[in-house]
């Protein structure tokens, strides 16, 4: 039941996909004669009636939906999109009191006003935010996000400035110590909390039981509680910890202490969504972590702690220029959803992005190390991506650590003299004596032309052999005729400024030890003619 948080739990027909196109799916086509009404099809309880963008999105009761009659009351839903809500932090509510919203959150300087107003409700949130931190070394980082990373490619002048104290677990932890959450959370009408999970995530959905009642999870947060005002703060003590830490990081090399007049500055960039966030949190924020380091019992007066505030031009530019892609110290924000199953929410914790979906937001530690967080289950040692993937699905493992069932090495697409352009593949199976895999298909996807150019998605199957070298290790050979090259590189609804970048799906069965499955690798590379 926990799987019916996938996007395949209501599916769409094919044959409306083909109507209406993949590109314009939930969207406008490109002429903008086509709105997200003409290209939606409702199988539930309600169906898009109107969208206009920056104003207001309507849905109306579907009278065919087969509850309609029996489970739903409403007629419809009219959800206004209030943009003056980005600079004004009391637009909503404001709205609210004139009676033109139903319901609204009470901003911080009403709070006292309106907290024991009969109006006022408390509700279970869906996520908890969270400062993200960037904890790699220059190493990992590289890595990770270098020019050959495994996340995300990034030429040399734009790698990230790593910050050696995010990388030492006392610094983190005094961070941590330094928040007074229950003081920062009843200014703001909201539950402090040193949880990870939201209450709204049940480890028994049919019961309502919260997985933070439980004493399983209560075991797992009680470290961060002890000595402590029972929700993570001490200021004396996260004093001590940076202490330790600055003592660990001189003997390191990582920091020299300046003098009072000329303090060694430590600087930590703190990434929010808005530029309202940097009244509403960041300021008190940056005000608990400079009150603790900067006091003389820690540094004395030889550093100095600075926060800065950054936002970026969107909301969701702190996880996708920030975050997601390594470019950054701490910054704010959640993943939400799959609340019925918090055993497989926890895989965005991991640093394989298979795994974690490409959902990371914290980096540092390689979670499918055994020895670097080891954890041990059942009487044996498991790294994070060996016992979380064991523990939901199923999971190859050897010394502790998480092995791909088949793992692709890809080598670059080259011209050979009869025009032709190949491309290979070299897999190796985790368990060649339990494995048995086979290609059903591989196609060549132009993506230079979808991300930059007319926004068309276009994709083509290619030719490609595979040899069978024993041992589960199979070599696939792809060829990609010269007129398909072309078309790809230069051809129709390519952008002016050509990138070349494409890329490969190849289609795969998979039988391991009797379980079987179908999915796909993808790769990409760039096409670039002589």
């Amino acid at each position: 039941m926990y799987y019916i948080t996938s996007s395949l739990y209501m599916p769409i027909p094919q044959d409306f996909i083909d109507l209406v196109t993949p590109q314009n799916y939930l969207g406008f086509n490109k002429d903008g004669n086509e709105t997200p009404v003409d290209n939606s099809l409702s199988l539930g309880a309600f169906y898009l009636e109107a969208y206009n963008s920056d104003k207001e999105i309507v849905y109306k009761k579907n009278p065919y939906y087969v509850f309609a009659d029996t489970k739903y009351n409403i007629e419809g839903v009219h959800v206004k999109i209030f943009t003056a809500a980005k600079t004004d932090t009391n637009a909503t509510f404001n709205e609210f009191l004139a009676g033109h919203f139903d319901s609204a959150g009470i901003p911080q300087e009403f709070l006292n006003d309106y907290k024991n107003d009969p109006r006022t409700r408390t509700t279970t949130g869906d996520s908890n935010f969270k400062l993200n931190v960037n904890a790699c070394s220059p190493e990992t980082w590289e890595y990770l996000f270098g020019e050959n990373g495994v996340v995300e490619k990034n030429a040399k002048s734009d790698y990230w400035e790593i910050k050696p104290a995010l990388g030492n677990a006392h610094f983190r932890k005094a961070l941590s110590l330094s928040i007074d959450r229950i003081t920062f959370a009843n200014a703001r009408g909201s539950i402090a909390s040193v949880d990870w999970l939201a209450s709204n995530y049940m480890s028994d959905p049919e019961n309502g039981k919260s997985y933070a009642k439980t004493d399983a999870h209560k075991a797992a947060v009680a470290q961060l509680l002890e000595d402590t005002d029972g929700c993570g703060y001490n200021l004396e003590l996260a004093r001590e910890y940076f202490r330790l830490a600055l003592t660990e990081l001189e003997a390191e090399g990582a920091y020299k202490p300046g003098t009072k007049d000329n303090p060694t500055v430590i600087k930590l960039e703190l990434a929010w969504m808005y530029t309202t966030h940097e009244e509403l949190y960041h300021n008190e924020i940056k005000n608990f972590f400079e009150t603790a380091f900067n006091d003389d019992s820690v540094t004395g007066g030889l550093y100095k702690l600075e926060c800065d505030f950054w936002v970026g031009a969107e909301w969701s530019d702190v996880y996708y220029n920030k975050m997601l892609v390594g470019q950054f110290d701490i910054g704010f924000g959640s993943i939400s959803g799959n609340s019925l199953n918090p055993l497989d929410f926890i895989t965005v914790l991991s640093s394989n992005q298979d795994i974690s979906g490409g959902f990371t937001l914290n980096w540092g530690v390689d979670t499918n190390s055994a020895e670097a967080y080891p954890l041990v289950y059942d009487g044996a040692l498991w790294s994070f991506d060996a016992l979380v993937n064991a523990a939901n699905t199923s999971a190859v493992v050897a010394q502790g650590e998480n092995k791909d069932a088949v793992s692709f090495n890809y080598t670059k697409i080259t011209k050979n003299a009869d025009g032709l352009q190949t491309a290979s593949f070299e897999v190796t199976a985790g368990l060649p004596e339990k494995t048995k895999f086979e290609v059903t298909e591989i196609v060549v996807c132009n993506y230079d032309r979808y991300k930059n150019g007319d926004k068309e998605y276009d994709e083509q199957p290619v030719d490609f052999k595979v040899e069978d070298k024993g041992n589960g290790t199979y070599l696939i050979t792809i060829t990609v005729p010269a007129e398909v090259f072309e078309a790809f590189t230069t051809g129709e609804g390519h952008p002016e400024t050509l990138t070349g970048e494409t890329g490969f799906d190849v289609y795969y069965d998979l039988d391991l030890d009797g379980n079987k499955s179908s999915t796909y690798y993808s790769v990409t590379d760039y096409f670039v003619l002589d």
